[in-house]
């Protein structure tokens, strides 16, 4: 990809961390959000990151003074339009998300690629009725997104492998380990294996083997970091899925997994 500009549509615990990644590894980022007070957050998370990364990974400390210089805060997506790649992350709703698809579509030029960190929907479904759905991926991030080196690449149907490669060699730009999708199904790879631990810690629940506190303190202790609070399954999953709850995540949770019996009373 010879251009250095990323634009970053949505600034919450995600859009941030990926926009301070980008920044941190040379990129020049316009990013975008309507919210006066979200930009403010987001800078302030900026900074924060981009120290943490310089006092404790080593990162050159060059960084602590010319980020600002590259980091470009906007109101409107029209501001796109000098971006070589757009990297989508506003809240998990799909009428929300084809609105911004047409204001980005309506910015940047054919060529440019667009991936939207989505947790759960299918990218197929999120290419319908897009100008040029070929260049629509999925890159599915995981907070803290400046720390971690997960990242899944999901393409749709109407996939192009040019894209998929570019955004895949991004990716290990940013210091990812690029997890590379090959079938377009809701959840992805870590969503539904985190999902299934969901959905056995809540059937735990429900037969009585032991109370949510019990299940979490096993889990906590026996399963690495990241995967240790299986027992809030029930009224916990990541924050930018939380939405999908009554919908994308029907298919990965059976029907009984809803009845006010299976949710946890930690918490959260």
């Amino acid at each position: 990809m010879e251009g250095k500009t990323i634009g970053v549509a949505g600034l919450g615990l995600l859009g941030r961390g990926i926009a301070a990644c980008c920044l941190a590894h040379g990129w020049k980022v316009i990013a975008f959000t309507r919210r006066a007070e979200t930009h403010a957050t987001a800078r302030s998370y900026i900074e924060n990151a981009i120290g943490e990364l310089v006092c404790r990974a080593s990162f050159d400390a060059s960084l602590l003074d010319d980020w600002e210089d590259r980091y470009h805060s906007v109101n409107s997506l029209a501001d796109f339009a000098s971006c070589d790649f757009v990297i989508e992350t506003v809240t998990e709703d799909q009428e929300i998300k084809r609105k911004v698809f047409d204001e980005i579509e309506a910015a940047v030029g054919p060529e440019i690629a667009i991936a939207s960190n989505t947790s759960a929907i299918p990218i197929s479904t999120l290419q319908r009725d897009r100008r040029h759905p070929e260049r629509f991926m999925g890159m599915h991030w995981a907070e803290p997104a400046h720390v971690t080196r997960f990242c899944e690449l999901i393409r749709g149907e109407l996939k192009s492998q040019v894209v998929f490669s570019a955004t895949a060699e991004l990716a290990r730009q940013f210091g990812k380990k690029p997890c590379l999708v090959q079938k377009d199904v809701p959840g992805f790879i870590v969503n539904r294996i985190g999902y299934a631990m969901y959905r056995e810690a809540a059937h735990l629940l429900e037969m009585g083997v032991a109370d949510a506190e019990t299940i979490d303190r096993s889990c906590r202790h026996a399963l690495v970091y990241g995967h240790r609070c299986a027992a809030r399954s029930a009224g916990w999953t990541s924050p930018a899925a939380l939405p999908l709850t009554p919908r994308q995540s029907q298919t990965c949770f059976p029907p009984w997994i809803t009845r006010k019996s299976c949710r946890s009373p930690i918490k959260t």
